[in-house]
């Protein structure tokens, strides 16, 4: 009777047990290393409102605090609210009439609690 129970699990219990954890440390890989991502409006209006020196900014924050490797910074053409920009996203949260005044802030909060 010892022998049916120990075949019944290793053949059945244990391999559901490694699967379980497997797919446990795969899900905690992928939200673990997932990148923030942060995208700036670089259309005309916003670019000659001021986000050309806030690419600077944010470049320089994110070597500042060795985050580069953490975070996928890029430029889209158009957010399509160029009454309201400069604008940039974060994690698809979108921020407008950013100034380099407010951009370290909002970095700051953004970055802090994902990172």
């Amino acid at each position: 009777m010892l022998l049916n129970s120990q075949c019944y699990f290793f053949n059945v219990i244990k391999p559901c047990i490694d699967f379980l954890w497997i797919f446990a440390h795969a899900i905690f890989i992928v939200f673990m290393l997932q990148k923030t991502e942060i995208v700036i409006c670089l259309g005309s209006s916003c670019f000659a409102r001021g986000n050309k020196h806030l690419v600077q900014i944010v470049k320089n924050y994110l070597a500042d605090h060795q985050l580069t490797h953490k975070v996928n910074f890029k430029g889209k053409h158009c957010f399509g609210n160029c009454d309201s920009g400069p604008a940039i996203e974060i994690n698809q949260r979108r921020y407008n009439s950013i100034s380099s005044e407010t951009i370290i802030d909002i970095l700051d909060k953004a970055l802090t609690d994902k990172t």
